[in-house]
């Protein structure tokens, strides 16, 4: 989004604090509106009081931006956050899904989950076990032992009910096929 926009938004916010119905506060959505920026729907959406959150939410859902909609679900008051999850939960990305479920409050916990799990990531997994209270520590757990990654068997075996045994055995034995030359 172009500076210009940015400082546009800013005073929009600013004069809408003294008088949300003005008529500059009210051209200034419109314009914002009509760029159709997904970044700036949101700004405007999140700043400026009084400002049609409903049309803004509509530029951000049709973008399928993940971060955007994670940002507008989490911080514009009266955002249907169903909808925004929804554009998270159908890009099957694990990493938004994770981020999602820990940042915004009414997430779907177990739709999201199921995607991280579903991923095979090793370092969404790790994350989500690691953050999420109700997450399942064995589920994600035995994605990180499948995956053989080194780096993360050896973070996931810090996770509270996680197999600390298992993910340390994990790590040991692929790091001994690597220095043996994959020899046993």
């Amino acid at each position: 989004m172009e500076e210009k926009y940015r400082e546009l938004i800013q005073k929009a916010s600013e004069l809408a604090k003294k008088n949300p119905k003005s008529s500059i506060v009210k051209d200034t959505e419109k314009l914002i509106l009509e760029l159709n920026d997904a970044e700036a729907s949101y700004l405007y959406a999140a700043y400026v009081r009084g400002s049609d959150k409903k049309a803004h939410a509509k530029v951000v859902l049709d973008s399928k931006d993940l971060r955007i909609n994670t940002c507008f679900a989490m911080a514009v008051r009266g955002a249907d956050v169903k909808a925004h999850e929804q554009v998270v939960l159908d890009s099957k990305d694990p990493k938004w899904n994770c981020w999602f479920a820990s940042w915004v409050r009414g997430a779907d916990i177990k739709a999201h989950e199921q995607i991280v799990l579903d991923s095979k990531d090793p370092e969404a997994n790790y994350f989500f076990a690691k953050d999420m209270q109700t997450a399942d520590v064995k589920a994600h757990g035995q994605v990180v032992l499948e995956s053989k990654d080194i780096m993360w068997n050896r973070y996931f075996a810090d996770i509270k009910g996680a197999d600390v045994k298992a993910h340390l055995k994990v790590a040991a034995e692929v790091e001994a096929q690597i220095i043996g030359g994959g020899k046993e």
